[in-house]
């Protein structure tokens, strides 16, 4: 799926949903956010967390004695 045909979905089915989407309607348009290719093949998604992580890294604070970040 395109970025172009990913936004013609959710415009889709923002006519369809009165309020804010369910838990429901957020799994289904994560996942086809998930469907989502750009020119490269790379996805979007992998941009998108990049681009999160720039930002909510700085704002979490460390406290004195907090345990380290280990990922197995």
């Amino acid at each position: 799926m395109t970025s172009k045909e990913f936004v013609a979905f959710l415009k889709g089915l923002a006519i369809g949903i009165n309020d804010a989407p369910n838990e429901e309607q957020w799994i289904i348009i994560l996942k086809k956010l998930g469907e989502v290719r750009d020119d490269e093949g790379g996805a979007f998604i992998q941009e998108i967390k990049e681009e999160i992580d720039k930002f909510i890294k700085p704002i979490i604070k460390k406290y004195p004695g907090a345990p380290p970040d280990i990922f197995m």
